[in-house]
């Protein structure tokens, strides 16, 4: 198996991870996956300021991966070679946009029925990394990353999964990209702007606004988990496991 963390407990608020909703699937899965948004390829997105809690959030993402898929390679890509974050991290590290230029090459002609990860932490920040993320073979590996691994006979278990973080949505990528997110974690921003960045986000800029009222309402470290797997509506939580269903 491809470990990617050490274990270790975190106790911040709303951090535990108990995936106890249906996301309505296209295809059919077996049942012990059919209820978990991280069970099929897709694209987390974490957007949150500077001791927001995004790093431990990422952390608890990608130790629930790790508890359900077996990854045959992953890397993980920081521009922030400081963070104690990364002293958990047991996947390849790098601060090198040639590592991910090389490392997207390598998943494009991997087998078929492997699982790879890629986490990029706030690359944004870095002019050599926004090259990279701009050019036209990042976006069109992400907008296909499903397909990269996938076993054909049995469409959904494998493929490629994405982590992305990021300080503010305006710096995270292209909106090309940002429409195959699947998955939004996403803290209170430090300023009007930004919150009604937000808006772009939603089916209904207004549910997404009272989303958000509550989140702030919750303190420092809440965050609105936005569900976008469903074509027919957005599922808004708040932390992973409570559902605001009086939005509207």
């Amino acid at each position: 198996m491809f470990f990617i963390l050490n274990t270790f407990v975190v106790n911040i608020n709303n951090m535990s991870i108990d995936w106890n909703f249906v996301v309505p699937k296209s295809k059919p899965l077996p049942k012990a996956k059919q209820d978990n948004p991280l069970a099929t390829p897709s694209i987390t997105m974490i957007i949150g300021g500077t001791g927001s809690g995004k790093s431990v959030c990422m952390s608890n993402i990608l130790m629930a991966l790790q508890d359900i898929h077996e990854f045959d390679s992953g890397l993980f890509v920081t521009s922030n070679g400081r963070d104690p974050i990364l002293d958990t991290i047991e996947m390849p590290i790098t601060q090198k946009p040639s590592d991910l230029e090389d490392y997207i090459s390598k998943v494009r002609n991997s087998r078929e029925g492997t699982n790879h990860i890629l986490v990029l932490d706030d690359c944004q920040g870095s002019k050599d990394f926004n090259i990279m993320t701009n050019r036209s073979t990042f976006v069109s590996f992400v907008l296909s990353h499903r397909h990269f691994g996938e076993n054909k006979k049995k469409a959904g278990l494998n493929g490629t999964w994405l982590i992305i973080t990021a300080q503010t949505l305006k710096n995270s990528f292209s909106t090309q990209v940002r429409n195959q997110v699947k998955n939004w974690i996403l803290y209170y921003p430090r300023t009007p702007t930004e919150l009604r960045n937000y808006d772009e986000l939603a089916q209904d800029p207004a549910m997404m606004r009272r989303a958000m009222a509550i989140v702030k309402s919750e303190g420092r470290h809440a965050f609105l988990f936005l569900n976008k797997h469903d074509p027919e509506r957005d599922r808004y939580y708040l932390g992973f496991n409570d559902e605001m269903r009086d939005l509207n």
